[in-house]
């Protein structure tokens, strides 16, 4: 979806506080408007996501996922440049042994680890910020608050 002031690109599905399903009117005017990145995914209570917004007024591009990163994506950045993808092996990276050694001794690895050198999975929380070619990568996490049944 595309407006003067900026672009959004939604990749699966996701679900707002108002039961709305893939409103991504709603998402890009939460942007577009300055809403706190925090802010804004309280109000997604459920889906399953990648997304790309560029506010063309100052050039910055975010990549986010949905809470809880049920949308498995990896990325790499090498050259200066960002490169996303649903499936690690794709970047061509040499495995690190180190991290391999892990892998093998406990089966899985924790926090955004892949066998693959630099190469690194998006975890709940995670946005990746792109402005002036300068890239940030940092983590603003989730709240989850118990649901009270009756």
């Amino acid at each position: 979806m595309k407006s003067n002031q900026s672009e959004i690109i939604v990749s699966g599905w996701f679900v707002n506080d108002k039961y709305e399903r893939n409103n991504i009117h709603w998402l890009k005017k939460c942007l577009d408007e300055g809403e706190e990145f925090a802010t804004i995914t309280k109000k997604i209570i459920s889906g399953m996501f990648i997304a790309f917004y560029h506010d063309k007024n100052v050039g910055k591009v975010k990549v986010f996922t949905d809470p809880f990163s049920l949308s498995p994506h990896y990325y790499n950045v090498s050259d200066g440049s960002l490169h996303i993808s649903p499936c690690a092996a794709v970047f061509s990276q040499p495995k690190n042994k180190k991290i391999e050694e892990i892998l093998l001794a406990q089966g899985h690895l924790f926090g955004n680890y892949t066998i693959y050198e630099d190469v690194y999975r998006f975890i709940p929380g995670d946005i990746i910020e792109i402005e002036n070619s300068n890239i940030k990568i940092s983590n603003y996490g989730y709240e989850i608050e118990a649901a009270n049944i009756d």
